[in-house]
């Protein structure tokens, strides 16, 4: 199954207040959240882990919660349970259009434009899978 942990440690992980991705998830500006029951705590896997820390990122540089929110979620549909996505580029084309083009072990097939943001997706699930298997180690994976 893999490691998984809580909203509460995946936001730890992540450096985003759990309050904040709450707000953010009932307004519809992180859709990518993973589904949860009425009482049921919300359990993120790696990539959505990822995904939230790109999230954060995107936070801490001031952007809005739903421009934040379309953006790493748009990166996890490129990297979702694929291990060969190594790094996501959110891209500004030439016409002015922003995308995501995902850098797979590979290479990368096309040219990468003049402007761009790279989220290093292979260090980031590294980065997470430490958190969570200090947190496993230490018993507390998982506890609100």
């Amino acid at each position: 199954m893999g490691l998984r942990a809580k909203s509460k440690t995946a936001c730890t992980i992540a450096r985003i207040d759990p309050l904040r991705l709450n707000e953010a998830i009932h307004a519809g500006f992180y859709p990518c959240a993973p589904e949860t029951r009425p009482g049921s705590s919300r359990v993120f896997n790696v990539d959505q882990i990822v995904s939230l820390r790109i999230y954060g990122v995107l936070l801490g540089l001031s952007l809005s919660a739903e421009r934040a929110g379309a953006i790493a979620c748009d990166a996890y549909s490129e990297f979702r349970g694929r291990d060969d996505v190594l790094m996501v580029v959110y891209v500004n084309t030439r016409a002015g259009a922003w995308h995501t083009i995902a850098i797979r072990a590979d290479g990368l097939g096309k040219d990468l434009p003049r402007v761009a943001m790279i989220f290093d997706i292979a260090d980031l699930r590294a980065e997470v899978i430490a958190h969570l298997e200090y947190e496993r180690d230490n018993a507390v994976v998982g506890e609100d």
